[in-house]
């Protein structure tokens, strides 16, 4: 049997340790696929299937996208439930001794997106982790892209029904399990087969678990005890967070994760969990004063009303905006429009100047108008500058 290329070689070798992805191999202005791969992103992507002579006998199936208009061809792939591992040219080619090096930089995931083109605008994009121990399952559901990180805890009776209950509230894109408690409950591998719409990630026992994935979180959030952040060591939640904490970094998200702060939800909290205030209704009887007070003030000024909407039309999805400059992802147009954002916030600052009640008052004390954030991006970045 002929020997591969050299550069087939070292895709082989980058290939066996991401079995499970597409692997996207950067040769020079294109992402090349290869033998299943290509056959699969051929027909999911609707690209032509061709051949490559890799120095063996016969052609290696293969297929390519531009390197400069991937995201589209990822966004579609993932959105089919696809992992796509990118693997870099990762030295000059032209400085290059012998074959040039290649790495992983990335593998995107359903639920570990952060580019703004390959999300639904307003729509969280949740990553969640399930995790048995000690008699309780806890839950982590967070969104990479905005930053937000829930867990909760589920007591042993009537699980299966609570953790699908769990899954259906947050409909998370990819959910993190391990395969014993996949193959232990029936009736939750069947919801998952017949029902979820996400991915499942089947992972080792280890990877969500409390005790293998403490140290990772403990250093991820910058804390000397799990206490900091209200979980108790060893727990379910604590292998939950761990899980997903430990996901992150291994995908390549881990640059700077802008998941930063733990929110614990109890049943107590609020009566569902969908999204904002209107999906979120209290239980509180002074917090519902509080809010229909402002709601109240709103209503009954109809000029403030609409100059609050016109004002507000023009703000963008911040959060997402501000996990990329975490990251380290966002473009220079992405900057511009977050600059464009923040000059609407004097106006809409001094529309509150006058409100009455407390919770308008609040907000208007809150707003802090970036003016030098907004003139350092506006002096920076030419407006017509290409979006690279």
């Amino acid at each position: 049997m002929a020997e591969p290329s050299p550069m087939m070689k070292q895709y082989f070798q980058i290939k066996a340790e991401n079995e499970d992805s597409i692997l996207f191999f950067r040769v020079g202005d294109f992402y090349e696929m290869f033998y299943e791969d290509a056959e699969v992103a051929s027909e999911e992507l609707d690209i032509v299937l061709t051949g490559k002579d890799c120095g063996q006998k016969e052609r290696a199936p293969m297929c390519g996208v531009p390197f400069h208009s991937c995201e589209a061809y990822i966004a579609r792939l993932v959105a089919k439930g696809h992992k796509v591992a990118i693997c870099e040219q990762v030295e000059n080619p032209s400085e290059a001794k012998g074959i040039v090096k290649r790495d992983i930089v990335r593998i995107i995931t359903p639920g570990t997106v952060i580019e703004d083109n390959m999300l639904d605008e307003g729509v969280n994009n949740y990553l969640a982790a399930v995790c048995l121990e000690k008699g309780n399952y806890g839950f982590c559901f967070t969104d990479a892209s905005t930053g937000e990180c829930f867990v909760t805890e589920i007591a042993i009776d009537n699980a299966e029904q609570k953790i699908i209950d769990q899954i259906s509230r947050f409909k998370p894109s990819e959910l993190l399990i391990s395969d014993y408690v996949l193959k232990s409950h029936k009736t939750l591998n069947s919801f998952l087969s017949e029902s979820f719409e996400g991915t499942v990630t089947v992972r080792g026992d280890n990877a969500i678990s409390p005790k293998p994935t403490k140290e990772l979180v403990l250093k991820h959030f910058e804390v000397i005890s799990l206490e900091n952040l209200n979980i108790t060591d060893d727990s379910a939640v604590a292998g939950a967070l761990g899980a997903v904490i430990t996901y992150l970094y291994e995908t390549g998200v881990s640059g700077n994760i802008s998941v930063k702060n733990v929110q614990i939800l109890s049943d107590s909290q609020y009566m569902r969990l969908l999204k904002g205030w209107v999906e979120k209704p209290l239980l509180s009887i002074p917090e519902i004063n509080f809010r229909q007070n402002g709601v109240e003030e709103l209503m009954s000024s109809a000029i403030l009303r609409g100059e609050l909407t016109e004002s507000l039309c023009g703000i963008k999805d911040i959060e997402r905006t501000m996990s990329r400059v975490v990251y380290g992802s966002i473009k220079p147009r992405e900057l511009r429009l977050l600059a464009e954002t923040i000059s609407h916030f004097p106006p809409i600052k001094a529309l509150l100047s006058n409100a009455n009640c407390r919770i308008l008052k609040e907000i208007y004390d809150g707003i802090d108008e970036l003016s030098e954030i907004r003139e350092l991006i506006e002096n920076a970045i030419d407006p017509n500058a290409k979006n690279t």
